[in-house]
């Protein structure tokens, strides 16, 4: 499902997200107020770790038409300030992590 942000391009799905210093993931999903329809989260894949996050719309500093998303701040703040939350790209539900059992 394609949304639309504040300036009126939409997102989609498999945009690929970058941060100030280079390459972060991909947007597997997109996450509008139900209030507004403004977009107010991205749930983004990060392919290296195999992790998927979400993050603060506010973090968009830019778009490149629909496909290529530039954020405002460098990847190691991105890790620090990304919700810890997972989503469930078959339910399309987001619930926290399960911590690991401890050995």
């Amino acid at each position: 499902m394609d949304q639309q942000n504040s300036s009126n391009h939409q997102i989609l799905v498999g945009a690929v997200v970058e941060a100030t210093d280079g390459f972060v993931g991909t947007v597997e999903a997109v996450v509008t107020d139900p209030n507004t329809g403004q977009v107010s989260q991205l749930v983004i894949q990060n392919e290296s770790e195999s992790k998927q996050f979400t993050i603060s719309a506010d973090l968009v500093a830019r778009q490149v038409g629909s496909r290529i998303i530039h954020l405002n701040i460098p990847r190691d703040q991105l890790v620090n300030r990304s919700d810890d939350t997972e989503f469930d790209s078959d339910t399309g539900n987001f619930g926290t992590p399960t911590p690991p059992a401890p050995q």
